[in-house]
């Protein structure tokens, strides 16, 4: 019997997501039972992010023959494939920012969705200082500090609450995209919309705790328990 092309493409992208489940049980199980203070493993994080783009780059080599749709995800995994390696590459050579911008990519998402889950917590009828401890104390239970959080106390909760833009910007220049309070914006107001599409009819409440336990939890490994 003769495969359709729409069963083969099914059959890759099945394969595809199998592949993506595999590597991202590598990622989050990065994790080096013989050190003490259980910390992840960096090498084998990066192994997971490679083997991720591989699933990627090859699913689409079969769905779509321009090659040039793949060369920025190739020069990506050249780049983590040589750092692997221990040799330099200009792709992930660092940025000079000031002090204010040095803000990782994860930090950036993480605080957008920690104020949307104030907001909602806000209109839940919580008062301030309750919902930064509420959502101060649910951070806790993840490993933040593997993810580059120095502080994620209350008064951190607080400072991010005040400090990030949550209007939406009209600016369409890529690089700006890139500033870190521009990307907690944007976050912000996504996992809003996704929130209201997604639980329309759910209570403020429970918006709030769906934020942190479905969009945080899935970027933040939860602490490792030490018997």
């Amino acid at each position: 019997m003769v495969k359709s092309p729409e069963h083969e493409l099914i059959r890759q992208n099945l394969e595809m997501v199998e592949r993506l489940k595999q590597a991202d049980s590598l990622f989050i199980n990065a994790h080096d039972g013989n050190d003490p203070d259980g910390r992840d493993v960096p090498g084998q994080r990066r192994v997971a992010c490679i083997e991720a783009l591989n699933a990627v780059l090859e699913y689409l080599a079969v769905v779509e023959a321009d090659p040039a749709v793949r060369r920025p995800l190739h020069q990506l995994q050249g780049a983590l494939l040589d750092a692997d390696q221990g040799i330099s590459t200009s792709l992930f050579q660092y940025q000079k920012r000031s002090a204010g911008q040095r803000r990782t990519y994860l930090r950036a998402i993480v605080t957008g969705e920690a104020v949307a889950a104030v907001e909602y917590l806000l209109d839940a009828g919580l008062g301030n200082k309750a919902a930064y401890q509420h959502v101060a104390k649910e951070l806790d239970k993840f490993d933040m500090g593997s993810q580059g959080f120095k502080g994620w106390s209350a008064d951190s909760v607080k400072n991010w609450f005040d400090t990030i833009p949550t209007t939406p910007s009209s600016a369409t220049n890529p690089a700006r995209a890139l500033d870190p309070n521009t990307m907690a914006k944007d976050r912000y107001i996504h996992v809003r919309r996704l929130a209201e599409s997604q639980l329309m009819d759910a209570s403020p409440h429970k918006k709030a705790d769906w934020i942190i336990r479905e969009q945080i939890a899935f970027r933040i490994p939860k602490k490792h328990r030490r018997d």
